[in-house]
């Protein structure tokens, strides 16, 4: 299977990062001279140039510039030899630190700010849950350490040796040869090292050590770690945690202004109702790697301090006092490194400690970190939630809890309770212990769901898609079901007071009447509640302003929309009217599956589908601007092709006695990727990946709909100059 990137200009840079991705797979030709091949009977020859070695097939180029694929293992001895030193010649030459490109080349390790250069470490032993085995070192750090007996990739073969050396950032090991007394740099990962007959280092009671990004990495004690499994709170019985986060006087924080055009904002991550930190990465260089903590105290409407942070930096968090702050930051391109927390002192950041605390083997991500308290962090991962308790350099593994793809955690007013959403319900645990204290079911949610607990602990507002709901966490009722889409993560839910549920930072909800009764403009990159207020992270690049913004919603003079001034509600009668350009695509009746969903949608939303209503549903498919686009193929060959692409406008539209009262358009566009099947061209993977789907339909329709003139007068702007 074939892998082709579209290149539209601003791209052409991230997509020549893939292709030198793709081209460290396996030994690299280090000319482009041509030579004689034999497979291992003697029978057959070709000349041809060596491309690469990609999943134990040898890329070969052909004079007429053709390229072939030969299994490596039906070449002769004499090539296979060729290509055992072509490798070593490889490792040599990225080993080489005067070699700009070389695999090794880039300068010292980067370093945090106070960085200790001695080893962090306690001893660990024995967890009946979490062992080393689930603790990978995407980050570029080793699991080798010297002296260790390994194995090195020789070629087609494996050689003994023994570590005699780390490199610096962990990511090579230095190598003596058995037998041969020569020493050699080796990538410190499969296929290049391994342990001695492929064992994999595990079973450890305690995570990874050695070295990432410059830090040594302590061995986090899981000893002691508990799992908590899926028992208990069942029966209803569950004791809210309203906590004294009720109302603060907060203050507007002003942030430090944008070092530069390529400065991104990683995170803003809040801590209870006293504290947010804004981390940044990047500057005047679209290069640069250098990065910014500010911590806020929300209360005085301070920022507490403006820091230098480890150097690429994706994630922060900062305890409820401004004490501490953990982080975590990209080691390598899409790897994330260890956790690291510091102490804030008056000098900047001052390390504590790292360790590996992703149970993520592949990328090492983590989906949030945050603080639990002053002396422990939550961590979220695709497959776990653990919980880490920090005294002074030793970290423990409290408790774990397993998760799926990466549930992100609301925590309750009191900070005493948090919920994980998971498929079809969202779980209450509690802080101090892990265990689960109820289970509360919500149809359509999600790992990815968003949550938010209710001021007095009770309720919880939920995202199912386009949906709302808010749930009693005793007895599960459902209370609202509201149409009101949340796009992203970092535009969630949040409680505006006790009747009303904020989505995405715009749609305000009323609980009791299921309706949207205001609706809020803005362009905030983050929104988050907490101490009472919806707080919106603000960016103005034109004047290089930006703060968090704490507003009371509603604000005075926001009701619940009265009956008489809905355009639709549940029990009104609606037509459905399908105004396609197209009625098959390959799957079959696309006409036929379009109005199935749509029905579906209707009836959910508690219309009555009946032809001839005064109100109807309006279904649009037409073509839209058709436009060139470049793709590039990933790998050495790197060929580019030009193909067009006629953009799919879906349109819904809901008309009542003629008039619109509701619309949504979403747009198909050419895709950026493409998978070529066997024998397909680019035209006609672009025809498979265009064919009509419903899914650009959406997910369903309102069952509330306010009329025109009452909806436009029920809105307002959040900006940097307030509520307007």
């Amino acid at each position: 299977m074939r892998h082709i990137l579209r290149l539209p200009p601003f791209r052409y840079a991230a997509a020549m990062c893939c292709v030198m991705v793709l081209l460290l797979v396996g030994p690299r030709a280090t000319g482009g001279e041509m030579r004689t091949w034999t497979d291992k009977t003697g029978k057959f020859k070709i000349e041809a140039e060596f491309l690469e070695v990609l999943d134990g097939n040898v890329q070969l180029k052909r004079a007429d510039g053709q390229t072939i694929s030969v299994p490596l293992t039906k070449l002769s001895k004499a090539d296979q030899t060729h290509l055992r030193e072509l490798a070593r010649k490889n490792r040599e030459q990225d080993a080489d630190p005067n070699n700009p490109f070389g695999l090794g080349a880039g300068g010292p390790a980067p370093r945090g700010p106070q960085a200790p250069r001695q080893p962090l470490g306690m001893a660990g032993a024995g967890a009946a849950g979490l062992s080393a085995d689930d603790f990978g070192m995407p980050g570029g750090g080793s699991e080798f350490q010297v002296g260790d007996e390994v194995e090195v990739k020789d070629g087609l073969d494996y050689v003994p040796g023994k570590v005699v050396g780390i490199g610096s950032g962990g990511t090579q090991v230095f190598v003596t040869i058995d037998g041969t007394g020569e020493t050699e740099s080796v990538f410190a990962r499969e296929p290049w090292l391994r342990r001695p007959g492929g064992e994999q280092p595990g079973g450890g009671k305690s995570t990874p050590t050695g070295s990432v990004g410059g830090y040594e990495l302590t061995a986090a004690d899981l000893s002691g770690i508990r799992r908590v499994v899926p028992l208990g709170g069942g029966g209803g019985e569950f004791t809210p945690d309203p906590g004294a986060d009720k109302l603060i006087a907060a203050k507007p924080v002003g942030l430090s202004p944008r070092r530069g055009f390529f400065e991104d904002i990683e995170a803003v991550n809040f801590t209870g109702a006293e504290r947010a930190v804004v981390a940044c990465q990047g500057g005047e260089d679209m290069h640069e790697k250098s990065s910014t903590v500010e911590i806020c105290n929300l209360a005085t409407g301070r920022s507490e301090g403006y820091l230098a942070g480890p150097p690429k930096l994706k994630m922060a968090a900062v305890t409820a006092s401004g004490k501490r702050v953990v982080t975590v930051s990209e080691i390598e391109t899409f790897k994330y490194g260890p956790l690291q927390v510091w102490d804030v002192t008056g000098e900047g950041l001052q390390h504590v400690a790292s360790w590996q605390g992703s149970t993520d083997k592949n990328r090492g991500q983590f989906e949030w970190i945050g603080w639990l308290d002053e002396d422990r962090v939550l961590t979220v991962d695709d497959n776990n939630a653990i919980a880490w308790a920090i005294d002074g350099e030793k970290i423990r593994g409290d408790y774990q809890i397993p998760v799926r793809n990466g549930a992100r955690p609301a925590f309750s007013p009191g900070g005493g309770q948090f919920a994980l959403p998971a498929n079809g319900s969202v779980d209450i645990h509690s802080v101090a212990t892990g265990e689960r204290l109820a289970r509360v079911p919500v149809e359509g949610a999600s790992s990815g769901s968003q949550v938010a607990f209710s001021p007095n602990g009770e309720l919880i507002a939920v995202s199912t898609g386009p949906f709302v709901k808010v749930v009693a966490i005793a007895g599960g009722e459902q209370l609202c079901d509201a149409f009101a889409p949340v796009r992203g993560d970092n535009v969630g839910l949040a409680w505006a007071g006790d009747q009303y549920v904020l989505a995405g930072g715009r749609d305000l909800i009323h609980v009791g009447t299921q309706t949207v009764a205001w609706t809020y403009e803005h362009s905030a990159q983050f929104v988050r509640g907490a101490g009472g207020k919806c707080w919106y992270f603000l960016d103005d690049r034109h004047s290089n302003q930006r703060a968090l913004l704490p507003f009371s919603l509603p604000q005075p003079g926001v009701t619940p929309v009265p009956e008489d001034q809905l355009a639709l509600a549940p029990g009104a009668q609606v037509a459905l009217d399908l105004q396609l350009a197209v009625s098959y695509n390959s799957d079959g009746d696309f006409r036929g599956d379009v109005e199935k969903k749509l029905t579906s949608d209707l009836e959910r939303a508690g219309f009555v589908l009946t032809d001839g209503a005064n109100a109807t549903l309006v279904a649009r498919l037409t073509p839209g601007e058709t436009e060139t686009v470049e793709y590039r193929t990933w790998g050495i060959s790197r060929e580019t092709q030009s193909v067009s692409v006629t953009k799919q406008v879906y349109e819904l539209e809901l008309l009542v006695d003629g008039q619109s009262v509701w619309t949504r358009k979403s747009t198909q566009d050419s895709p950026h990727h493409l998978q070529l099947q066997e024998n397909e061209s680019i035209n006609d993977a672009i025809n498979r990946v265009m064919k009509p789907t419903t899914g650009y339909f959406g997910a369903g329709v309102p069952a509330r709909v306010v009329k025109q003139d009452e909806a436009e007068r029920r809105k307002s702007e959040i900006s940097l100059h307030g509520l307007q």
